[in-house]
């Protein structure tokens, strides 16, 4: 078993009998799912990393899944879960994923059995989505930034997104272009304080990216805000999760914002690409 936080209390404890450790019951979870609304909330699918676990009220800590742990109450028990993620891609950065509500459950824990769930999360009914893009339209949400050496496209065909048959796809094909960077054609407005404001993104690449934010003034000037880089997929989907919420606090000025992605080449080579599907922000 993989512990990320562990505030839970050593099972060998006394009982009566300084001599006899208490026996416990588990629980287990192998994996879990997701449900969404599709045309509100986008795809359901995730790549929740962990498990976060509370008993009767009281955090035991977040698990790496698949996990087995020891629960030391025996009956009726109150099961508060949340799943987990890497934030902004690093894996030594790991919290609980607060869009996604606590999972409330109920199960009877007896002594040296084990309980099995697969909880199925589902989002916060408080959270918001102002933008939503799977690029299985006409149109995208995406546009070449002033200085980019190639725009993303739409891209479609059977498998060319992640489960689906359209992704967004921008390429570095031609020698003379040194990056590659697309950013939304709208700015979206994004409060400042309240619940923290996420981006979701599934990815595949062969080079490493930039992930950014650009904010906008209220008088129109750009800046660009670094979030991340993210190392190449070698051209496998992944999924990765990036919190917005300090670059939106730190900029005084407006709550206009656009999410961007960049591609550099840094050798003569050509054919970099990045390909992006199931693009959400949500606060």
């Amino acid at each position: 078993m993989k512990r990320l936080t562990f505030f839970y209390f050593l099972i060998l404890l006394s009982c009566g009998d300084k001599k006899k450790a208490k026996i416990p019951a588990w629980l287990r979870i192998d994996s879990v799912g997701m449900q969404t609304n599709y045309a509100e909330q986008g795809t359901a699918y995730q790549n929740f990393k962990d498990v976060w676990v509370y008993v009767n009220g009281n955090l035991l800590g977040g698990f790496e899944l698949p996990f087995r742990i020891p629960i030391i109450q025996y009956g009726e028990v109150q099961l508060l879960l949340r799943p987990g993620i890497f934030v902004n891609g690093f894996s030594g950065l790991r919290a609980q994923y607060v869009p996604v509500r606590l999972l409330n459950l109920k199960r009877k824990f007896t002594v040296d059995s084990t309980t099995i769930i697969f909880p199925v999360f589902s989002y916060d009914s408080l959270v918001t989505f102002p933008f939503l893009e799977d690029f299985e339209g006409s149109g995208i949400q995406f546009v070449a930034s002033p200085t980019s050496g190639a725009n993303m496209i739409r891209f479609s065909g059977p498998g060319a997104g992640f489960n689906s048959n359209a992704c967004g796809l921008m390429q570095l094909d031609d020698w003379s272009s040194q990056n590659a960077q697309a950013e939304c054609v709208s700015s979206i407005f994004l409060p400042k304080g309240g619940r923290p404001k996420m981006m979701e993104v599934h990815y595949r690449c062969n080079t490493n990216i930039d992930v950014l934010l650009i904010c906008i003034s209220t008088t129109g000037l750009r800046t660009e805000k670094y979030i991340v880089s993210l190392k190449s997929t070698n051209g496998i989907w992944n999924k990765a999760y990036f919190t917005l919420t300090p670059f939106i606090e730190s900029f005084a000025d407006g709550n206009s914002f656009k999410p961007a992605f960049r591609i550099l080449r840094e050798n003569p080579e050509s054919g970099k690409y990045l390909a992006l599907d199931n693009v959400k922000i949500l606060y």
